[in-house]
């Protein structure tokens, strides 16, 4: 929620439907099996057409996720899905019990 605000779409995100709707699914990613993420990203993205007066804004904020939890090397899809995950930590909760 924090990105949220930082691309100014934090009166939005409780205002707008589609605003709230795209923040959520973004947020549910790690909800999905590892190899449907990306896909998920790409089918929330094609949601906004650049007349939608939000689209700019949303489409940092899919950049945003896209660059720091999809493609990026040390977390990806692997470690940011909790779906079937055996012991039942997120990436966040594993990396807050090692440091």
């Amino acid at each position: 929620m924090k990105r949220v605000n930082i691309e100014g779409l934090k009166e939005d995100y409780t205002r707008d439907e589609n605003v709230g709707s795209a923040v959520d699914c973004l947020m549910s990613l790690p909800l999905l099996p590892p190899r449907e993420i990306a896909y998920a990203l790409f089918d929330i993205k094609a949601q906004f057409d650049a007349d939608n007066q939000h689209a700019s804004r949303l489409l940092k904020l899919i950049a945003y996720v896209n660059r720091q939890w999809i493609t990026k090397r040390s977390i990806g899809p692997e470690r940011l899905s909790v779906r079937d995950n055996r012991n039942g930590l997120t990436y966040a909760a594993r990396k807050a019990k090692l440091t």
